[in-house]
């Protein structure tokens, strides 16, 4: 009997002839999913990875392995214990690629090539799975020639949204008024860069868990996305007490000494390293999401959304004139989803103006303070204003003083050597945030087949690639990537007031 074989009797009564059996007969756009596998070292995954590379049909299904440990080992025990087993090597080097950091939450790996979804669900994420859930879900396989999707808005929300469902085998219509990361999400580069909540928080940290997943993916997905790895974060006396437990793979502190030495960067203040954080090039996402054949960018305005007698939705230009019909259609395009769609809650614009300058350090680097800063050996970038209810995409002097000023409060000696703002250039965009500041994710209250991920504000691309996964999760009934306190509290429908029953107040009986 082989070890695999003896697990999955022991854990999920079926031999490894008859799981080989069900995943050979796996239909396109089926999805067999593996629940409460303890991950332990590793090994199971890998070999049921190497099952699945033996057996696995040619179409569009996919296998997905949710695996839990209570207590996780870090990325060097694992990358330990795997070494004695040669014979998976292939397998562990890809799996350490996107291995998470051993703290609480549900970190999903993404292996396209292979169809592959393996969930690890450390610390107290695995009391979060379903209780009762059963072991092997193997659904109905769905009927692909039914579905249509298109996705209004081509910023980071609508691109991580097309490539979620093409990871599927879904074509998406992408429709863009303008063109792609025209809005908030066409800087020249992002920095996905947070301060850590409490440790026993983490787990439903959406910024934390979010941008670890963009770095995750985006690094093992695409060679030419992430620029640059790691980044100093200012830290307060508060930081300080919150990052005492963390691994040294999330979080390491530096004096103001060892800054200079290894970033030559003049600081008087402790830093926070974070060396999980990144730099990456929108532009890379974009390309890499449009060169998939199952996306077909169309650049109109969508003006209206009518449903169609037959349970479609038209999706209307300006002169009534249909520019798509589909079953389901995704709204991703910031402020201007609450014109589509009504009952969505309301969201308030934020200007921000990013400034830039040619660079006169030959040390990359990028920074965290009251704003931030990346250098790129070609480019000095410093961001971003923050300006409430100002639609005004005009370039302003006072915004480049404003950058510079909370670079000089965090570098002073490196500020001095810049050169005046008259000579800066820079970008304005317009982001949009509800009023709780977590984006909107699911179906449009009222509107049966709109779905919605928007209100990502300046954290799109911490926030778009997981919301992504989660809303195709969740039309596909998949297992879900957060734990269900998360989920709720980005609900499209979370602002709506439930109608209270009121009671008639008592009335006594009348004397005749």
């Amino acid at each position: 009997m082989t070890v695999l074989n003896e697990y999955l009797l022991s854990q999920h009564h079926i031999s490894e002839q008859e799981l080989g059996t069900q995943l050979s007969k796996l239909h396109s756009y089926q999805c067999l999913t593996l629940g409460k596998s303890p991950f332990d070292s590793g090994m199971v995954c890998l070999r049921l990875w190497k099952l699945w590379q033996h057996v696995r049909p040619n179409n569009f299904s996919r296998l997905h392995i949710i695996a839990t440990a209570k207590e996780p080992l870090s990325q060097q025990q694992i990358q330990e214990v795997l070494a004695e087993h040669p014979e998976y090597d292939d397998l562990a080097q890809q799996l350490l690629a996107q291995y998470p950091p051993a703290i609480s939450g549900i970190h999903r790996l993404i292996y396209p090539s292979e169809r592959l979804t393996v969930d690890l669900c450390f610390g107290d994420a695995v009391d979060d799975l379903m209780v009762g859930q059963p072991p092997i879900i193997n659904p109905e396989p769905v009927k692909s020639e039914s579905l249509s999707f298109a996705v209004i808005g081509a910023g980071i929300a609508g691109l991580s949204i097309a490539d979620a469902f093409t990871r599927r085998g879904y074509a998406i219509t992408l429709i863009e008024q303008d063109e792609p990361l025209a809005g908030a999400s066409g800087n020249p580069k992002a920095l996905l860069l947070s301060k850590l909540p409490k440790l026993e928080r983490v787990s439903n940290n959406l910024q934390t868990l979010g941008a670890l997943s963009t770095a995750r993916w985006w690094s093992y997905w695409a060679p030419n996305v992430v620029t640059h790895s790691g980044a100093l974060l200012e830290a307060s006396a508060e930081d300080l007490e919150k990052i005492k437990n963390y691994p040294d793979d999330m979080v390491q502190l530096l004096q103001p000494e060892d800054v200079q030495t290894r970033m030559e960067l003049i600081t008087p203040h402790a830093q926070m390293f974070m060396p999980r954080a990144i730099v990456i090039n929108p532009k890379a996402i974009r390309d890499h999401v449009l060169s998939s054949a199952q996306v077909t960018l169309v650049k109109q305005h969508v003006a209206a959304l009518h449903k169609s007698p037959d349970n479609h939705w038209l999706l209307l230009d300006s002169n009534g004139v249909c520019i798509a019909k589909k079953t389901h259609v995704i709204i991703a395009n910031a402020k201007d989803s609450e014109r589509l769609c009504p009952t969505l809650p309301p969201l308030t614009v934020i200007r921000g103006q990013m400034s830039w300058i040619e660079s006169n350090s030959s040390s990359d680097f990028a920074l965290g303070y009251g704003g931030y800063a990346v250098n790129d050996g070609e480019k000095l970038i410093l961001g971003s204003s923050f300006m409430r209810d100002d639609m005004d995409l005009t370039l302003r002097e006072g915004e480049h003083q404003s950058n510079l000023e909370l670079f000089k409060q965090a570098f002073p000696k490196n500020a001095a050597t810049l050169p005046h703002t008259h000579s800066w250039q820079g970008r304005v965009s317009l982001r949009a945030l509800p009023r709780d500041s977590m984006p909107i994710v699911g179906e449009v209250s009222q509107m049966q087949g709109i779905y919605a991920l928007t209100g990502l504000g300046s954290k799109g691309f911490s926030f778009a690639p997981l919301c992504a996964e989660l809303l195709a999760a969740q039309i596909f009934e998949e297992a879900l990537p957060l734990p269900t306190t998360l989920i709720l509290a980005l609900s499209a429908h979370r602002f709506i007031k439930k109608e209270r029953i009121r009671k008639p107040y008592y009335t006594p009986p009348q004397d005749n």
